[in-house]
């Protein structure tokens, strides 16, 4: 079953080493991509995979230099329950919220001008 795949790929996360960086990053992407790709939407997923494709360096940064691969292994595991639930509500709002933290965390880091004109 398709959500038992995405669960697999969490799970993974959860058991990968803190030196494991290319495991764990790589088990991230394939969660995001086939969270996408069950929409069966092509075009949707070749432009979610740009974006993924885009954001990755800093997803990398997120986890691994500012420590938050904990923090971010629960968003996952709160996807995957809004999954299983087919609660779509529930999996927009856990997703919008992985997507701010993930954000605000970032430009939390930063220090400038550029990071004041985020804040």
């Amino acid at each position: 079953r398709d959500i038992d795949d995405i669960d697999a790929l969490v799970q993974t996360m959860t058991t990968l080493a803190p030196t494991q960086f290319e495991e764990w990053s790589s088990a991230n992407y394939r969660f995001h991509r086939r969270i996408y790709e069950l929409s069966e939407q092509r075009h949707t997923v070749r432009l979610v995979v740009q974006v993924l494709n885009l954001v990755e360096p800093y997803v990398r940064m997120h986890a691994h230099v500012l420590g938050s691969r904990p923090n971010i292994e629960q968003q996952r595991a709160a996807t995957v329950a809004a999954l299983r639930a087919g609660n779509s509500a529930l999996l927009y709002d856990t997703i919008e919220a992985s997507i701010l933290a993930g954000r605000a965390e970032l430009v939390a880091s930063m220090t400038g001008p550029i990071a004041e004109s985020l804040r």
